[in-house]
C-alpha cells in the first residue's frame, strides 16, 4: 500500500539512537498487544528541559473564549453574569485583557488573574501597613530620558535629569551614557561613589538601627577588571581616611565575595559586558550571585567582645547597675549590615591611590534594587529574568527561542508552543502504553480536540498525506474534522463551567442552542471532561424521522467500559471493547430536556471516591449507564443495545469495530481518536480505509515532529525516547496494514 510505503520510508530516514531490549518476563503478558507493545516499558519521568512554553491547557482559542466570557458577549455568559461588589469594577476586570494579544501574559504584562485591589486595601498592603514591614527601593536608569539638547550621539549626556529617589552621585556630576539598545546607564567616574538613602521603618530594622537581612541587585559594567579589589559596599558611609573596613568586593579575577572568599570561577564577572550581581545577607551567611549563578558563600560570625570589655561588663553587672544613668551601652557592629541613612557603593579608599591605572575603569550602572526580602537561589534567577533587558545574552537566547517557537507546529495553538513531542496529545498518539503517571498523560479534552483538528487540517491539505485516500474517504474525513472543530467551543465552555464561577448556565445555554441548530441528518458532539472523559455523539435522523436520533457514548478508558461496553475476546490474550456504545431511536425531545441535563450534571460530577466508600448508591458512571441512558431508550441498557444492533443491521449500517482500551490516563485524547473512527464508520468508510486514514494521521503527527526538530537545539534522553517510540510505533502500524 502507498500509505505503508510512505510510513516505512519516513521511519527508515529517522536518525537512530539507543534501542530498547525486552525486559525479562515482559513478553506474553495479557492485554499488552503484539509488536512494539512488548518492548521495554518507557520509564515515566518529566523531561529535564526547562519549560519555555505556555501552559498546555490554555490555548489561544481558550483564551479568546475566556475574554468573551468575561465581557458577557457573543452568547458566552450573556444570560448570566456575576460581577463583584461594584458593577463598574467587575466590568473593568472583564475588559482588562481585551486590548492585548493572546500572548500578553508571556511578555511580562500585568496579569488579569490578580484582579482589582480589594476595597479598603491599598497597593502597599492592607490599609497601607504593608510598607511598614518591608524595604524595596528600585533605581532603574535604563528608562531615564536624555536631557534636551544633548543630541543623539553615543557619548554621555550631562546632568539635568531626575535621579531616582534615594540615590545620589557624590564626587562628580551625574551623566548618562546611551547603550546600543537605546537605554541609558549612569556613569560613575573615578573618585565618585553612589549614596543610597532608604525609606525604612523601625519595623524592619534591628536593634542597632540597621538592616540585617536584605537582597541587593546591582547591574554594572567595567571596561576592564580592576587591578585591585574594588569595594562594592560595606554597609555604611565611606570610612574616615586611614581607616580600613571589610567590604563586599569585586576581585581582580572577576570573583564577587568578601572576607577573602572570591567565589567560583564559573560564576565570575567579566569585563566589557553587563554583570548582574546579587548579594543576599541573613544572620550568619552572605551569598553573592553573578548572572544568577552562585559565586561565593561567606559565613558570618557574630561579633565577640574582647576580654577587657567582657570583664568590665561583668563588674558593672555585679555592681547593681550603678551606671544606669549613662544610658544603653553601644552594641557591637555586625559585618555588612546596612545603614538606611547612608549606604555608599563603590567608595574607593584613598590608600589605594598609589595603584597603577584606575580601579574602576568605565564603571557604569543601569539598575539598582535593595529589598528587605532574602531571596533564594531560584528567586534570584526569577527576579533577574524579570528585569534583564534585551541586549543581554540571556535575552538574546530568549529572542532566538521566540523566533524558533514561531516556526513550531503548535504555534497556531500557543503563543509560546512546545515541540510537538512534548505535548500530551503526541504521547497519547504514539506512547500510550508507556506514559502512565508521567506528564505526557496530563491534559484535557478541549486541548486534545484542538491538537487533533490541527493535525487533520495539515493531513487534508493539498500537499498532505491525506491525498493518498480515496475521494470518498477524504470527504468523510473532512466532514468529521469539521464536526470535531465544532465541539471545541462546547468543550471550552464546559472547562470554564467545571471551574465554577456560575458558568454552568452558560454551558447549558450553549448546549440548548446547539440542539436548536442541529439539522436533520446532522451530527452533534457533546464533550464531558470529568473523572472519565467522554464524548456523546448525537446523530439526528433524516426526514421524516428527524424527531429521533441515535446516541453513542465514546469512552476508551477502562473505567466504565469494562462494565458496560461490549467485550470481544476473539484474539486472546488481548480483549477489545466496543468503545462506542450506541443506542438508537431515541426521541430528540428526551435528550434536549433540561431535566435530563440537570441529572447528568449533578449525577456525573459526584465524587467517585464517595461512591467507592459506600456513601452513595451509584458512582458517576453508573448514573450515566444505569439511569440516564435507559431513560433515553425507554428500556434497560442491554435490551436497548440489542434492539439497536438489530435495527442497524436491517438498515445496512456497518457494525462498530472493537478497539483496544487506553493503557494510560490519556482518555482525553482517546475520546477524540475513537470518536473520529466512529464518525468515519457511520459515514460509510470501510474498515480498511479507516485503518489507512489512521496510519496517515500518525504519519502526519510524526511529520510535525520531524519539522520541529529543525528548530530545537538539543534533546534530552526522555525526548529521544519519546521520538524513538513514535518511530517504532509508526513502523509497526504500517507493517500491520501491509
Amino acid at each position: 500500500a502507498a500509505a505503508a510505503a510512505a510510513a516505512a520510508a519516513v521511519c527508515t530516514s529517522m536518525p537512530r539512537g539507543r534501542t530498547f531490549g525486552r525486559r525479562p518476563g515482559h513478553a506474553g503478558r495479557g492485554g499488552r498487544g503484539r509488536g512494539n507493545d512488548e518492548e521495554g516499558r518507557f520509564e515515566p519521568k518529566a523531561p529535564k528541559q526547562e519549560r519555555d512554553h505556555d501552559d498546555l491547557n490554555e490555548t489561544k482559542f481558550g483564551k479568546r473564549q475566556e475574554k468573551i466570557k468575561e465581557l458577557g458577549l457573543g452568547g458566552f455568559g450573556k444570560e448570566i453574569r456575576f460581577l463583584e461588589d461594584d458593577p463598574l469594577d467587575g466590568l473593568l476586570t472583564g475588559m482588562s485583557g481585551i486590548w492585548s494579544d493572546d500572548d500578553d501574559d508571556t511578555k511580562g504584562g500585568p496579569s488579569r488573574a490578580a484582579g482589582p485591589v480589594g476595597k479598603g486595601e491599598k497597593a502597599g498592603g492592607w490599609l497601607g501597613l504593608g510598607a511598614a514591614s518591608k524595604v524595596d527601593m528600585v533605581a532603574d536608569f535604563r528608562s531615564i530620558p536624555r536631557a534636551e539638547g544633548d543630541g543623539s550621539g553615543a557619548g554621555p549626556s550631562s546632568s539635568r535629569f531626575p535621579m531616582p529617589e534615594g540615590v545620589e552621585l557624590l564626587g562628580a556630576e551625574a551623566a548618562l551614557e546611551e547603550q546600543e539598545d537605546g537605554s541609558q546607564a549612569l556613569l560613575v567616574p573615578e573618585g565618585s561613589f553612589l549614596k543610597l538613602q532608604l525609606q525604612a521603618s523601625p519595623w524592619v530594622l534591628a536593634e542597632d538601627g540597621r538592616l540585617h537581612e536584605y537582597s541587593l541587585v546591582l547591574a554594572m559594567r567595567l571596561e576592564a577588571l580592576p587591578p585591585a579589589p574594588l569595594p562594592l559596599f560595606h554597609g555604611g558611609a565611606p570610612p574616615p581616611q586611614g581607616e580600613r573596613v571589610e567590604s563586599v568586593q569585586l576581585f581582580k579575577n572577576g570573583g564577587v565575595g568578601a572576607l577573602s572568599d572570591m567565589g567560583t570561577q564559573e560564576a565570575a564577572a567579566h569585563a566589557e559586558r553587563w554583570n548582574w550581581i546579587v548579594v543576599t545577607r541573613k544572620p550568619g551567611e552572605l551569598l553573592t550571585y553573578v548572572d544568577g549563578r552562585l559565586c561565593a558563600s561567606v559565613k558570618l560570625e557574630a561579633p565577640k567582645k574582647d576580654k577587657e570589655e567582657a570583664k568590665k561588663a561583668e563588674e558593672e553587672a555585679q555592681g547593681g547597675g550603678e551606671d544606669k544613668a549613662a544610658g544603653p551601652k553601644p552594641q557591637l557592629q555586625e559585618k555588612f549590615v546596612i545603614d538606611p541613612q547612608f549606604l555608599a557603593l563603590f567608595a574607593v579608599e584613598d590608600a589605594a591611590a598609589g595603584r597603577e591605572g584606575p580601579l574602576a575603569p568605565g564603571l557604569c550602572v543601569k539598575y539598582l534594587r535593595l529589598t528587605s526580602k532574602v531571596w533564594t537561589e531560584e528567586e534570584v534567577r526569577e527576579e533577574l529574568h524579570k528585569v534583564r533587558s534585551a541586549d543581554e545574552e540571556e535575552e538574546v537566547r530568549s529572542a532566538a527561542k521566540t523566533s524558533a517557537a514561531e516556526q513550531l507546529s503548535l504555534q497556531p495553538l500557543y503563543a509560546r508552543p512546545p515541540p510537538v513531542w512534548l505535548h500530551p496529545a503526541f504521547g497519547a498518539e504514539f506512547c500510550d502504553p508507556f506514559i502512565a503517571q508521567s506528564p505526557l498523560e496530563e491534559s484535557s479534552l478541549h486541548v486534545s480536540l484542538e491538537v487533533l483538528a490541527l493535525a487533520l487540517d495539515a493531513m487534508l491539505h493539498e500537499s498532505g498525506p491525506g491525498q493518498q485516500l480515496s475521494h470518498a474517504a477524504r470527504s468523510a474525513l473532512n466532514t468529521a474534522a469539521a464536526q470535531l472543530k465544532d465541539a471545541r467551543k462546547l468543550a471550552h465552555k464546559l472547562a470554564h463551567a467545571r471551574k465554577g464561577g456560575g458558568q454552568e448556565r452558560s454551558f447549558f445555554s450553549a448546549v440548548a442552542k446547539a440542539f436548536d441548530e442541529l439539522q436533520p441528518s446532522g451530527v452533534l458532539l457533546l464533550p464531558w471532561d470529568g473523572e472519565v472523559p467522554l464524548l456523546l455523539v448525537v446523530r439526528r435522523g433524516a426526514l421524516p424521522d428527524a424527531d429521533r436520533c441515535s446516541v453513542a457514548v465514546v469512552n476508551p478508558s477502562r473505567a466504565g467500559t469494562t462494565s458496560y461496553h461490549v467485550a470481544d475476546g476473539r484474539a486472546p490474550p488481548k480483549v477489545k471493547y466496543g468503545t462506542a456504545l450506541e443506542i438508537g431511536d431515541v426521541p430528540l425531545s428526551r435528550l434536549a430536556d433540561e431535566a435530563w441535563w440537570v441529572v447528568f450534571w449533578f449525577g456525573v460530577t459526584v465524587p467517585a471516591a464517595e461512591a467507592a466508600a459506600g456513601r452513595l448508591k451509584r458512582g458517576p458512571l453508573a448514573v450515566l449507564y444505569e439511569v440516564l441512558l435507559p431513560y433515553l431508550a425507554g428500556d434497560s441498557l442491554d435490551r436497548a443495545i440489542a434492539k439497536w444492533e438489530a435495527t442497524a443491521r436491517r438498515r445496512g449500517l456497518a457494525p462498530l469495530p472493537a478497539r483496544t482500551l487506553r493503557r494510560s490516563d490519556s482518555g482525553h485524547y482517546g475520546c477524540c481518536r475513537h470518536a473520529l473512527r466512529y464518525l468515519l464508520v457511520r459515514q460509510g468508510v470501510s474498515e480498511e480505509e479507516c485503518r489507512r486514514a489512521s496510519l496517515l494521521l500518525r504519519l502526519q503527527m510524526f511529520s510535525l515532529a520531524r519539522h520541529d526538530l529543525q528548530f530545537v537545539q538539543r534533546l534530552d534522553q526522555a525526548e529521544r525516547t519519546v521520538l524513538q517510540l513514535a518511530r517504532r510505533q509508526l513502523a509497526h502500524k504500517a507493517a500491520k496494514l501491509g
